[in-house]
């Protein structure tokens, strides 16, 4: 009976590696905030297992392909349920951000074989999928972009549903503690320069 509960135990834990464990994204690099994961989502008869990693170029461990200029690299990747009763998926979608502040706005082959590549027109966070390619059992290419911003839970749009708690760059990252104290002292010393005028 014991041995029993052990095989159990063992079968359980490689179970959970396995769900956790990312098929096809490189381990990311960025400190120890949890940026590497999936997200799932299943409604309307949409079903897709969301894939995404945040990669630090400056930082040790960086085994990812370098994407246009900036420190940070954000990839995504689709995967497709397999199963003929739910629809294809049309698009994927980042809204809200400041594109002005990325650059390689784009795709890369994951080197696995059978992706499927999405259109982008390098100016917006927007890719899209022919109906007829990205269908039950199949997944993207690599959706990728850079940026200067680390990391905050956004949102994205699946064909054309929305949903949030996603890594997306920090459109306005808050002020480091420094900046906000020197702020803090400047406004201290005008407010007893007028009060002596």
């Amino acid at each position: 009976m014991k041995k029993l509960f052990v095989l159990l135990a063992i079968i359980a834990g490689v179970s959970c590696a396995n769900a956790t464990t990312l098929t096809y994204l490189p381990e990311s690099n960025y400190g120890s905030d949890g940026w590497q994961g999936s997200k799932y989502y299943n409604e309307d008869n949409i079903y897709a297992k969301i894939e995404y990693a945040v990669y630090d170029t400056l930082s040790d461990g960086f085994e990812f392909v370098t994407v246009g200029t900036g420190r940070y690299i954000y990839a995504y990747q689709i995967f497709t349920s397999g199963d003929t009763g739910y629809t294809s998926i049309a698009s994927f979608n980042i809204p809200g951000i400041n594109t002005t502040n990325l650059s390689g706005i784009g795709t890369e082959d994951d080197l696995q074989g059978g992706a499927i590549l999405a259109d982008n027109d390098g100016a917006t966070l927007l890719w899209s999928f022919d109906a007829d390619t990205l269908v039950d059992g199949t997944r993207s290419f690599y959706l990728v972009f850079s940026s200067n911003s680390g990391p905050v839970a956004g949102t994205y749009v699946i064909a054309p549903h929305e949903t949030d708690d996603f890594p997306t760059p920090d459109d306005n990252p808050v002020p480091e503690p420094m900046t906000v104290m020197f702020v803090a002292l400047g406004a201290v010393g005008l407010v007893r320069k007028f009060k002596r005028s």
